[in-house]
């Protein structure tokens, strides 16, 4: 029996396991059959125990909803093994706050040392806020976002502003996810691939900065941009824009109130290797373009996707 390759894949902040139909389809057409050569077979889980109750599930909060998903994943590696298969590489996807339920279950994964019989290979995430969902003071439209964020999704909402704290610390979870002492960054670290696809624009739930867990947008609405040839979403960037020699943490976030607070966690997630790709999609819908999710918007904008789907190491 060829050994099995699990690929888990966790939807977003008022979403739904569907949300995540088209990768499923994509991969379960592409690597539906073992492979011959690598000996392996992939088996996709598409998670569910963060979906329903009119998608307020999400509300619940990362360390309830990251519990969730590494219980669902545990019970799924059971029920492989008993049935006579054998796990031994795992990659995890996150769409939107899928990312960061995702980032909280591999730290417990590598808690309780899966990790030491089973290889973790990819992590990604699409469009994710990995720097929480604060923004700029200044516009209208940031503040009622920001107040939409707070005051609607519970306590998930009070985390991505990093308005929240417990009995025992003043630190919010996503600084405390990004410690390099915790398991949740030793879990990441170990991961052999770690990939970002991030919308420059035109993302209203995930601003490009959080999603490529960068203080600054490099590209600006006067620039040229140009595209992969096979996939014309992704940007065509000889390098990675957000690799500066010597960040300049201390003056970043500078007018926030959280500044102290975003240091950290973007200087901590920076110490690892990302592999990032900036995407562009026009018009308002670029947050479920980027998984084309919604056939009535997303059917002509499907290859980041399928640049994936290439890319994927088996």
């Amino acid at each position: 029996m060829a050994s099995i390759h699990l690929f888990v894949l966790q939807h977003g902040l008022n979403g739904s396991s569907t949300d995540l139909d088209f990768i499923e389809r994509t991969f379960r057409q592409r690597f539906g059959k073992p492979d011959p050569e690598a000996g392996r077979e992939l088996h996709l889980l598409l998670c569910n125990t963060n979906t329903g109750y009119f998608n307020r599930l999400t509300h619940h909060g990362l360390e309830v909803m990251g519990t969730r998903l590494y219980e669902e994943l545990v019970k799924e590696l059971d029920r492989i093994e008993k049935s006579g298969g054998v796990v031994d590489r795992i990659s995890i996807l996150g769409f939107s706050l899928g990312g960061l339920i995702a980032r909280y279950a591999i730290g417990l994964l590598y808690r309780e040392k899966v990790f030491e019989r089973i290889t973790p290979v990819t992590f990604v995430s699409f469009s994710s806020p990995h720097c929480g969902s604060r923004r700029k003071a200044g516009s209208w439209w940031n503040y009622t976002l920001a107040a939409i964020t707070n005051n609607l999704f519970g306590k998930t909402g009070l985390e991505l502003m990093l308005e929240d704290t417990s009995n025992d610390s003043d630190v919010p979870l996503l600084v405390k996810i990004t410690e390099i002492d915790s398991d949740f960054y030793k879990g990441l670290a170990v991961f052999r691939n770690r990939i970002l696809y991030c919308n420059l624009q035109n993302d209203f739930q995930v601003p490009f900065c959080t999603g490529s867990i960068s203080h600054r947008n490099p590209f600006n609405d006067q620039q040229k941009l140009t595209f992969l040839e096979k996939y014309p979403h992704i940007l065509d960037t000889k390098e990675d824009f957000m690799q500066e020699d010597k960040p300049d943490y201390d003056n970043f976030f500078k007018n926030d109130a959280k500044a102290v607070h975003l240091r950290v966690i973007l200087r901590n997630l920076q110490t690892l290797e990302w592999k990032r790709y900036n995407c562009y999609f026009s018009g308002p819908f670029a947050h479920a373009r980027i998984v084309g999710h919604n056939d009535l918007v997303s059917y002509w904008s499907r290859d980041v996707v399928q640049h994936f789907a290439d890319h994927f190491e088996l």
